[in-house]
């Protein structure tokens, strides 16, 4: 007589808490693969005359990406159309890269050590959040940036705070990538003090940037950037030795983006000054101008000096910097799935000659780009001509892929390239014929294997020949 009662107590109890229960929240997630392998010979010459050496390389890329971390319910509000306002985000990614090499490796490295990258690197890892309270943002971790052409990488902080009357403030401080540290990207490495003993202590970098975003017309960004290293300097006749720190890069940026409201004129502009070395090393400048809706008209002009750090040694034997007036030509047919870009340029390189600045003859450059994109077929066209100090370099690129059907795609690609050195002497012209052949076959929607055959000839070599093999897998709810 009893357990009617207590069937009726307990379905009680559960109704009442799931009346009192929270919804549940989740996340999503992806994860995605790939393995690279390749195979190709180098070879050098040295006083032993030609060394060959063959490489077999396998490079293996995880990424992981996990988002939806921060759900206040404005997400589904926003995708029904009923809250216009940007939801707060909050997501974790990572990316990690192993290089290994196969073959006859071990003893001409040696010799070469430029070749010694096996190792572990992590490109990206980072937590970051978007409009969390309405106003910030923020990245920790290994994370990129760049102003205007300068890019670099850093592991700390980074806070943005957007004030309603679009302007932004927003400041950084960590630690600079680099080659010499654990974990690092092999493309990160300082020019100019490669094997320094500075490079194995920490870089610490900081800036600070002030700007205007999402305006009609106008965009505005103001930023600064310093970063730091030590170095032991004898002190004293005995040789003892006393890590100094100092500030070796300081940079300051100013970029515009100006949108004319009565003829649709875009306006850019973007220096970077070099306050160690108290000069421009980066200016550029132009005018973009739409006609209709398919043509295209870009004028631009720039003048670039590199820019090293503050200790290297290439602010003393600098790379020579140069100027340039260029005009690009846009032609978009939608009708006919088709797209031209051409762009014609002329520089001036700039030189020494005894103590005394001077202008090089002009460089002309010449390019002209064709697509075509179809249901099936994917098409391509490149010219190009391009004059330097030394000498000039013009060819021709073509490339093709068809996708025969939904899982299975071909492609190939022809090239002709000559070039002439003019510090080589008359009649040292090289022409270069390359061919690549491939395909792509998508075995399930998360899985594609991509193989690619290329070989170059030329009167330098009889034969260069690569194949390439690339596992692309992917993984989400």
């Amino acid at each position: 007589m009893r357990r009617p009662r207590r069937t009726a107590l307990v379905c009680a109890l559960l109704v009442a808490l799931g009346l009192h229960t929270s919804a549940a929240r989740a996340y999503d997630f992806e994860i995605a693969a790939r393995t690279e392998a390749y195979g190709y010979q180098l070879r050098r010459y040295d006083r032993q005359g030609l060394t060959f050496l063959n490489r077999r390389r396998i490079t293996q890329y995880l990424r992981l990406r996990i988002f939806n971390l921060l759900d206040d319910g404005r997400l589904a509000q926003i995708l029904k159309g009923d809250d216009k306002r940007a939801p707060a985000l909050l997501y974790l990614h990572t990316t990690m890269r192993f290089a290994g090499g196969f073959g006859g490796y071990t003893k001409p490295l040696v010799e070469w050590p430029e070749l010694r990258n096996n190792r572990f690197e992590l490109l990206t890892a980072a937590l970051e959040g978007r409009n969390l309270f309405g106003f910030l943002d923020f990245t920790l971790g290994r994370q990129y940036d760049a102003e205007l052409m300068d890019f670099f990488g850093y592991d700390g902080l980074r806070v943005r705070l957007n004030t309603p009357w679009k302007i932004f403030i927003e400041g950084h401080i960590g630690l600079q990538v680099d080659r010499a540290q654990p974990f690092s990207a092999v493309f990160f490495e300082t020019d100019g003090v490669s094997g320094d003993a500075a490079d194995e202590s920490p870089a610490p970098t900081f800036g600070v940037a002030v700007g205007i975003a999402n305006m009609r017309h106008l965009d505005l960004r103001v930023a600064y950037r310093g970063t730091a290293s030590a170095a032991d300097i004898v002190i004293g006749p005995d040789g003892t030795l006393q890590r100094l720190w100092g500030v070796d890069q300081e940079l300051f940026f100013v970029s515009a983006a100006a949108r004319l409201p009565l003829t649709g004129t875009m306006l850019l502009f973007g220096a970077r000054y070099n306050l160690l070395l108290a000069s421009f090393d980066d200016v550029q400048v132009s005018a973009m101008q739409r006609i209709g809706d398919a043509q295209q008209i870009t004028v631009e002009a720039g003048s670039v000096r590199p820019n090293f750090r503050g200790d290297s040694i290439f602010n003393v034997f600098a790379i020579e910097p140069y100027s340039e007036l260029a005009g690009r030509y846009s032609l978009r047919l939608d009708a006919l799935r088709v797209r031209f870009d051409a762009r014609v340029g002329y520089r001036w390189f700039a030189s020494t000659q005894d103590g005394e600045a001077a202008a090089d003859p002009g460089a002309l450059s010449l390019s002209l780009i064709g697509q075509y994109t179809g249901v099936r077929l994917l098409g391509g066209l490149a010219l190009f001509y391009f004059e330097g100090q030394h000498g000039r370099r013009g060819g021709g690129d073509a490339s093709a892929r068809y996708r025969l059907r939904s899982w299975i795609a071909f492609e190939g690609r022809a090239s002709l390239v000559t070039s002439r050195d003019e510090a080589q002497g008359e009649g040292r012209s090289v022409t270069t014929f390359g061919v690549q052949l491939g395909t792509r076959v998508r075995f399930l929607p998360q899985v594609l294997l991509h193989i690619l055959f290329e070989d170059n000839i030329s009167r330098l070599y009889k034969s260069a020949t690569r194949l390439f093999a690339v596992l692309d897998f992917k993984v989400s709810p």
